[in-house]
């Protein structure tokens, strides 16, 4: 099962820098490190977003996405999943890595899963 994401959030596009991704943006990407200490490492140009998405029903009863949400860090995100799953039923939070400068990223990991979900979130990792 694929999820669909809305492209706002997941369809990066290549830059020259992160802080261009998101000029203007209340939360500006934090940069992982080798040991995911989420802090610049060296010359490398990867970037962890954390996002929270929350589930509803559409008419037909199935489970879409909603509109995701940037957060700064995994611990706001898990916050806002919890919070959304209030409001919508259920929600996830995720985290992405990667290098917007060369459009690689690593595949979502979830960090929470709150609520009524999808049994399958592999479509968050495209």
């Amino acid at each position: 099962m694929r999820i669909a994401i809305p492209t706002t959030t997941m369809a990066i596009q290549k830059s020259a820098t992160a802080e261009n991704e998101f000029r203007g943006s209340k939360h500006p990407p934090t940069y992982a490190g080798a040991d995911g200490d989420n802090r610049a490492s060296g010359s490398s140009g990867k970037v962890t977003y954390y996002v929270a998405m929350p589930f509803l029903r559409d008419d037909q009863g199935d489970l879409v996405a909603g509109e995701p949400a940037e957060c700064q860090s995994s611990r706001s995100a898990v916050g806002s999943a919890q919070a959304m799953a209030l409001v919508y039923g259920g929600a996830v939070a995720f985290s992405r890595s990667g290098d917007p400068a060369v459009g690689e990223f690593d595949d979502a990991v979830v960090l929470a899963a709150v609520g009524d979900v999808p049994a399958d979130l592999s479509g968050l990792a495209k």
